[in-house]
């Protein structure tokens, strides 16, 4: 199969950049004659909310890789096309995000049609979490260009079918992330350097810090455990997206400022394990759903983990780890984290269906453009 992966990589940071370098990692493994096309640039600073959207990390992930895109240069939205109709591929695949590319994708997505190369979507949100008006429209255009999609959830394929009702899409299980970090420093070691207490259990938020994660709620739960008499350290690991001058207040509020160890960062790969290596549980109690690409770091770390229902993670029905919240709310959040907390976590992988693996999507995106 020859294909064109278009997407973020390195040097810009996040999630998505790493999974479009696996993607292109595996598909090459298996075989194919497959190329990267990334952007010149994504964001202007002002549309941005974090510091920037360059990773700061030592040890990277990253594969040959053409630096084409720009989404406010028109020129190279029609240079790009012609690039990747020039190598002639049998399917383009195309990472979808965010409507903010809705207008550098539309344009691709007809040139493309034009020259009638198939084009899959990979869906990591169908739309944001924190919608716009007009975003449903903006998607809706740039989408309608897709052959076939695929997505981590069922919440988004039903998104995508509501917009484009006749559309192929599969959903498949976001598979494990595989950053390159370090997985053996001692647990001891790992809270020195964070400074927390050697016998205080440790719950761990990590990921940037926006509306939808529930942080408010982690920290309500922390502060009710406070007075019940079983304190917990909270560490957050991530940039705050959001008014970190709110999150400060509610910390003294709730009486927890000795209790919460904060690290207001994107953080570097290398850096990954440490967070991971010092907690006891990892607690994600996502108000909307998401795939959940932090829980994927939880499963390799071996770390059991708490989430809510809108919060996809690949051992939702088979890890005996994996604690799902039957109600959002205080009360069930301070009942898992005591549940848990109880027990000191094996740091051992969890092990994984192999129906979630790189291997499994790729034979995925293989059937489908097989079928078109």
């Amino acid at each position: 199969m020859r294909a064109v992966v278009v997407g973020p990589t390195y040097p810009f940071r996040g999630g998505i950049a790493h999974y479009t370098v696996e993607l292109v990692r595996t598909l090459t493994s298996r075989g194919h004659a497959v190329s990267l096309i990334s952007f010149r640039r994504q964001y202007p600073a002002w549309l941005y909310p974090g510091r920037t959207d360059r990773d700061p990390s030592q040890l990277v992930l990253k594969v040959d890789t053409q630096y084409l895109l720009d989404p406010l240069d028109p020129l190279s939205w029609v240079r790009t096309a012609r690039v990747i109709t020039s190598a002639q591929p049998q399917i383009a695949i195309l990472q979808w995000w965010s409507p903010y590319w809705a207008p550098a994708f539309s344009a691709l997505g007809l040139l493309l049609h034009l020259r009638r190369v198939p084009i899959l979507y990979m869906i990591h949100n169908t739309l944001p979490h924190e919608a716009h008006a007009g975003d449903r429209l903006l998607s809706r255009f740039a989408l309608g260009f897709g052959t076939a999609f695929i997505t981590w959830t069922s919440e988004d394929r039903q998104r995508l079918l509501e917009m484009l009702p006749r559309s192929r899409v599969v959903q498949v299980p976001i598979p494990i992330c595989t950053l390159p970090t370090n997985q053996s420093i001692p647990v001891s070691q790992a809270r020195q350097r964070l400074g927390i207490p050697p016998n205080i259990p440790v719950v761990l938020f990590f990921g940037f810090i926006r509306p939808y994660k529930g942080l408010r709620l982690l920290l309500e739960a922390a502060a009710e455990l406070k007075r019940q008499g079983w304190p917990v350290c909270t560490v957050v690991a991530g940039e705050c997206w959001e008014d970190k001058s709110f999150y400060a207040r509610f910390i003294d509020r709730l009486g927890l400022r000795d209790s919460v160890i904060w690290r207001d960062q994107y953080i570097p790969n290398e850096e990954v394990g440490m967070f991971f290596r010092a907690a006891d549980v990892f607690v994600a109690p996502y108000i909307e759903t998401s795939p959940g690409a932090a829980l994927t770091l939880a499963q390799r770390f071996g770390l059991p983990a708490i989430v809510s229902s809108g919060l996809i993670g690949n051992l939702a029905e088979s890890s005996p780890d994996l604690y799902t919240l039957r109600e959002l709310d205080v009360p069930s959040l301070c009942e898992a984290i005591h549940a848990l907390t109880n027990v000191r976590p094996s740091h051992q992988p969890a092990l994984v269906d192999e129906r979630c693996g790189w291997e499994t999507l790729a034979r995925e995106i293989e059937r489908l453009q097989a079928a078109i």
